[in-house]
């Protein structure tokens, strides 16, 4: 339902790769709507996200953008999805998903409030687990943050304060 609402076919027209798709899905998730605050809650469901948010009921952030971005990838069949909480401390969490790309045979970040993915020095995507690794060791300086939209769009921040966001990381299985 989801996806013909949307019209995410057209979202992701000529994409050839898994990586594409989901590229283009975060992108499109990042423009539904402007962050806002959640009160009340809406559902964890795309379909009742964007009603809710849309309809002026309530607001979204980082959360509402991934349940919406799940939803999106599952709606291609993507269902190997993962959720991803972020801890620095109580006043600086995060929210965002892994999805599993049969391309590369791993997990790979996806994290549609800041339309961003997360690679190495090689330029390769990676797991929540492969960036909290390389930030524990100290190794930020390896990791690149790879903006899918504009600086303005998405409000991005500095590498130094969004890697800290890993500190510690939760993956609901």
């Amino acid at each position: 339902e989801l996806r013909k609402q949307e019209k995410l076919d057209s979202v992701i027209e000529g994409c050839k790769t898994d990586i594409e798709i989901f590229k283009r899905l975060t992108i499109w998730s990042r423009h539904q709507f402007k962050p806002g605050n959640p009160d009340p809650y809406p559902m964890s469901n795309g379909l009742d996200i964007l009603k809710d948010i849309r309809s002026g009921k309530t607001g979204g952030f980082c959360g509402q953008y991934t349940y919406l971005l799940a939803d999106a990838l599952k709606s291609f069949g993507f269902f190997d999805v993962r959720y991803v909480e972020l801890w620095r401390d109580p006043q600086n969490t995060h929210f965002m998903l892994e999805a599993w790309s049969n391309q590369f045979g791993r997990w790979v970040l996806l994290d549609p409030l800041y339309a961003t993915t997360v690679t190495d020095e090689k330029n390769q995507l990676l797991s929540a687990w492969e960036v909290q690794s390389a930030v524990a060791a100290g190794k930020e300086s390896t990791l690149k943050q790879s903006w899918l939209t504009s600086e303005s769009e998405a409000d991005h921040p500095s590498p130094k304060d969004y890697f800290s966001l890993f500190r510690l990381v939760a993956v609901s299985l």
